[in-house]
């Protein structure tokens, strides 16, 4: 859900919570900016994990490819530089039936 329009610049800021059982809780804060309707840039930040950076670029309506690069934090970063993701979005975008308030009586 974009919260946020400016001319050409979307903004959409997300948050997550996660909790298991016998780990700590974890949060994701991210943030990401559609310019032009065409380009994603975006950065998130894992709670004592790892910072990333987001690229995307938005083919056509369906087609969406990207780049991400994740900075771990945590203890594993002597071990680790980080690691990069390659990303392919495809909306199949079903044409479904779609009814304003339907009433029955």
């Amino acid at each position: 859900m974009i919260i946020a329009t400016a001319g050409e610049l979307k903004i959409r800021p997300y948050f997550l919570v996660k909790y298991a059982s016998n780990a700590p809780l974890q949060y994701d804060l991210n943030l990401n900016m559609l310019i032009s309707d065409i380009i994603w840039v975006g950065a998130s930040y894992r709670s004592s994990d790892a910072i990333t950076a987001i690229l995307e670029y938005q083919v056509n309506k369906k087609l969406r490819v990207g780049y991400s690069y994740d900075y771990t934090l945590s203890e594993i970063r002597s071990y680790s530089s980080g690691s990069h993701e390659i990303v392919i979005g495809y909306d199949f975008g079903f044409n479904v039936l779609k009814m304003k308030t339907p009433r029955y009586f």
